[in-house]
């Protein structure tokens, strides 16, 4: 029996030698399992550090763009005004020409009524000399009707 006994241990040794193994196996592909999912963790931790950091600055760019949206609303309210009172200048400026064109009709007008009177009065005077001349050629300058030796 000591025989048997000992076959079954043997036996009994070589089971839980080769369960041991397989174990130390299965607790190697764990190992190696564990590692890739803590390989695999730690690139999620770092790709979550880096969405994180694009986040941030995705942020700070927003805040930039509102502040450039702002300022741009301020402009665009001046140049509203600029415009306003630009068209309001344009429209006095017209009216001003108006003004002037009428001022400038007016004065055409006289000139030309100056130029007729002026015309009229050489006329006249053109008259005058020629009668004047007649009379002083005639010898009648005063001198009681004779004419001059």
């Amino acid at each position: 029996m000591d025989g048997e006994n000992n076959q079954d241990f043997e036996a009994s040794r070589k089971k839980l030698e080769e369960m041991i193994a397989r174990q130390a196996e299965q607790q190697q592909k764990h190992g190696e399992q564990v590692g890739q999912v803590v390989s695999r963790q730690q690139r999620l931790e770092d790709s979550f550090i880096q969405l994180v950091e694009m986040v941030s600055n995705i942020d700070h760019r927003v805040d930039g763009v509102e502040a450039l949206r702002a300022s741009d609303q301020e402009r665009s309210l001046r140049l509203e005004e600029v415009t306003a009172l630009l068209v309001q200048m344009v429209r006095n400026h017209d009216d001003r020409l108006d003004s002037h064109e009428d001022r400038l009709d007016t004065l055409r007008e006289t000139m030309e009524e100056m130029i007729e009177t002026h015309r009229r009065t050489d006329e006249r005077l053109d008259a005058f000399i020629n009668v004047l001349e007649r009379y002083i050629s005639e010898g009648r300058n005063g001198n009681g009707g004779s004419p001059k030796p």
